[in-house]
């Protein structure tokens, strides 16, 4: 069973990667709106992931501290 789900994630990576790396010929347009909602998608995207830095500053810094071994919070130390 293992090895069956082992060979299921390599076929998908392979899968995956083969789309990406094997060109074809897509004939597609993109018209100007279309362009529009991937930039309004990437500067929300920007915008998200800076208000959940704000908002959670204080578990992010922790978080890093923890992961390469500085300890606890100082700010709470101080106080």
């Amino acid at each position: 069973m293992k090895n069956t789900k082992q060979f299921s994630k390599d076929l998908a990576l392979f899968a995956a990667v083969a789309a990406v790396v094997i060109p074809a010929n897509a004939h597609a347009y993109i018209d100007p709106g279309t362009g529009s909602v991937i930039v309004q998608a990437v500067i929300g995207g920007v915008v998200a992931v800076g208000f959940f830095l704000k908002t959670n500053w204080l578990r992010v810094k922790t978080f890093v501290k923890k992961l390469f071994g500085g300890g606890g919070d100082d700010d709470k130390r101080k106080k």
